[in-house]
């Protein structure tokens, strides 16, 4: 067994001992994890955590904290929500972790199962092993007897909480990037853009939602007093008003978007219509002068040709004159 400061990230598990006043003792192997186990916790709390895929060793050690067959299916499954299940004193629950520089595709699952003693994660290791699981804090958390384990997972659920709330910010500024270019030149392309958002923030909410029910459970839980669960909760509720938020100024932004190119195609359009009426007087001008009569007297006059393009060149002035004044262009 060694300190917290030497970690094997190749390691398939990782262990850690906890005790308020003595120094973090981690360790990377199955013998060490069944040396652990073997020997009397007193106040200490036990944090052991499995790769993802490491099925086998799941399996054994699952055995080994007689952890009962339901939360074990629960622990192998993949969840696409949040959720909680409790068997006597043992609680398992599932979350999606997002990195602090990560968006939504980076999300990844982990399952916990939470018990007085000790506290198992299955999942990826970076999204457990986070910077912010310091030593300082863990001494300073674990409190009570019996309730370190429920510390540990308020802390990782509190990063977790971090993370949303980067992304939310990160989506704020999108936002207010692409109403900018929006309003500057809209098209198409941006509209769609919009529209993913809009999807990628639903997705969001559907992940979310269920979490508060997580949440919940561990804030009514008699054995949760003393760990601020209501705090993760109060978050949880800001970020899903935010998003329901963003969801609104989203369906705004789509108005706007589409409503900007129908303006522009208007636009167009209305250059088009005052080209084709100013050319359908000089139409008629040249359709009645070029009828193949024998007896037209103008076709004869010296001044008919300069007459004609005269009285052209007066209609279109009339005419651009005409929508000038009437702010049509």
């Amino acid at each position: 067994m060694e300190m917290l400061g030497n970690q094997h990230k190749s390691a398939p598990i990782f262990g850690l001992l906890l005790q308020v006043g003595e120094p973090l003792v981690s360790f990377h192997t199955w013998e060490a994890c069944e040396k652990v186990l073997g020997a009397s916790f007193g106040k200490k709390t036990l944090w052991l955590h499995v790769e993802k895929g490491e099925e086998d060793l799941l399996a054994k050690l699952c055995t080994r904290l007689e952890i009962p067959p339901l939360l074990q299916e629960a622990l192998r499954k993949e969840h696409k929500r949040p959720k909680v299940l409790v068997q006597e004193d043992q609680v398992f629950l599932s979350a999606f972790s997002m990195p602090l520089d990560g968006g939504k595709e980076s999300m990844t699952q982990m399952a916990f199962v939470v018990t007085p003693m000790f506290l198992l994660t299955y999942g990826n290791r970076e999204d457990t092993l986070r910077q912010e699981v310091s030593e300082v804090f863990l001494q300073r958390s674990l409190g009570e007897e019996g309730l370190g384990s429920r510390r540990l997972l308020y802390h990782l659920l509190s990063q977790y909480l971090d993370g949303y709330e980067s992304y939310v910010d990160a989506l704020t500024e999108r936002m207010d990037l692409l109403e900018e270019e929006i309003l500057a030149d809209p098209s198409k392309e941006k509209t769609f853009e919009v529209r993913g958002m809009k999807k990628e923030l639903l997705e969001m909410e559907k992940v979310l939602g269920p979490l508060k029910e997580v949440l919940h459970y561990f804030t009514e839980s008699p054995k949760g007093s003393g760990v601020h669960f209501s705090t993760l909760l109060g978050a949880l509720q800001e970020i899903l008003a935010e998003l329901d938020t963003h969801r609104e100024l989203l369906s705004g932004l789509m108005d706007i978007s589409l409503s900007s190119i129908n303006y522009k195609l208007n636009e167009v359009m209305k250059v088009l219509t005052i080209i084709s009426t100013i050319f359908i007087p000089i139409s008629f001008v040249t359709g009645l002068y070029g009828m193949n009569f024998k007896y037209m007297p103008e076709l004869s006059s010296p001044y008919g040709y300069p007459v004609v393009l005269l009285l052209m060149g007066s209609m279109t002035m009339g005419l651009l004159a005409y929508f000038h004044k009437k702010k049509w262009f």
